[in-house]
């Protein structure tokens, strides 16, 4: 496959490029479901404290939701630490 993640061109199995997010198989149904299940939520604006998401991850990790701090993406949280 070439540079780019073109997911038309080949077969699954020689696919060997890590310059873009592939996951041949597909979305896996548990992702899915639970995309379905949260749908209903979509239409609210984020809790701009992201309190679900903090008490969600810290539970997860079992950690004190201080702990934890959701950003949108790697470099935003290096941003924070400039």
């Amino acid at each position: 496959m070439r540079h780019g993640g073109n997911v038309w061109e080949g077969q699954p199995a020689d696919w060997l490029d890590f310059s873009a997010n592939l996951r041949p198989e597909g979305t896996p149904a548990w992702v899915m479901d639970t995309m379905r299940a949260a749908l209903s939520q979509a239409c609210y604006y984020p809790d701009r404290a992201m309190r679900a998401a903090r008490a969600g991850l810290a539970l997860y990790l079992g950690v004190d939701e201080s702990c934890v701090l959701p950003t949108a993406g790697g470099a935003a949280a290096i941003d924070l630490t400039l």
